[in-house]
């Protein structure tokens, strides 16, 4: 189901999908890697490791806090994600959930795909202010 819905998006270097545990499915590139982890009831995580480093894992919604704020500097605009009503678990609404990520992932992510992680200095300064340091 993955890759059928990642082949409808273009993306900006060649990537090997890996079946890394029974729930998770690494999605690697030349500069990081993406995971795709189905939890409990359904939900759907999604991390970046730049540069494929164990250590150096951040969640999408904590990417998110740098990249939409840089985003919003250079006018771009959080995408419209489709909406699924459906409360219980299945294949369609997993495909929904994928689909926007995948959506995401090509508004913020694709320079972490070529390398650029500049927004991770800002995630820590945007951290490090929320938290009072």
């Amino acid at each position: 189901m993955l890759q059928e819905i990642l082949e409808t998006f273009s993306w900006p270097a060649s990537y090997l999908l890996i079946d890394d545990l029974p729930s998770m499915i690494i999605m690697r590139f030349p500069h990081c890697d993406f995971t795709f982890e189905v939890g409990f009831e359904g939900k759907l995580e999604f991390s970046i490791w730049p540069e494929q480093s164990d250590t150096n894992r951040f969640k999408r919604e904590d990417a998110l806090i740098a990249l939409r704020e840089m985003g919003d500097e250079k006018g771009i605009i959080f995408p419209f994600l489709q909406p699924y009503s459906a409360e219980k678990p299945s294949p369609e609404k997993m495909r929904h959930k994928i689909r926007n990520v995948c959506v995401i992932m090509q508004t913020y992510f694709l320079p972490s795909i070529g390398g650029d992680f500049s927004w991770i200095s800002r995630y820590f300064e945007i951290r490090n202010r929320i938290s009072g340091f």
